[in-house]
């Protein structure tokens, strides 16, 4: 399927998302790849077409994690635990399809979880994702607290 074949092939998800009460666009991605877009306070959802299915992305990132820290050199030290400790944290406590990083941008954790969902299962896609960014905000908050402990 062509990139342009995949433009016009997520229109009707965009139209799904819109419906479920969500601003959802299409975009290229950082990859270039046309993707469905929709970023919502409890985190972000991207749709993409994959080989055999959707692919689905939800992302919740934990923005400020050490804003309240008014002692610059502390809240330093704090983002660099945080960010030496990823990489046990990704080998402990995350599932296969889950991603967890550092975002310079918003200065926290982002986790991410990537999931294929059948082509059938369209109408289910915001569902699927509001459920998985509930469940992902759990386990970063959980993170957090073995980060901050």
């Amino acid at each position: 399927m062509s990139e342009a074949e995949h433009y016009v092939a997520l229109e009707p998800i965009t139209g799904i998302f819109t419906e479920a009460g969500f601003y959802a666009y299409r975009t290229l991605d950082d990859e270039n790849r046309w993707t469905v877009a929709v970023d919502i306070e409890e985190g972000h959802i991207d749709v993409r077409i994959g080989p055999d299915g959707f692919d689905l992305d939800v992302w919740a990132t934990s923005p400020g994690l050490f804003v309240d820290e008014e002692d610059p050199r502390r809240r330093h030290a704090l983002e660099r635990l945080a960010r030496i400790s990823i990489p046990g944290i990704r080998r402990g406590f995350l599932e296969e399809n889950q991603t967890l990083n550092w975002s310079e941008h918003e200065q926290g954790l982002s986790l991410r979880s990537s999931f294929s969902v059948p082509f059938s299962a369209a109408a289910r896609l915001p569902g699927l994702a509001i459920e998985q960014l509930g469940e992902l905000n759990k386990h970063l908050r959980f993170i957090e607290r073995r980060i901050g402990s």
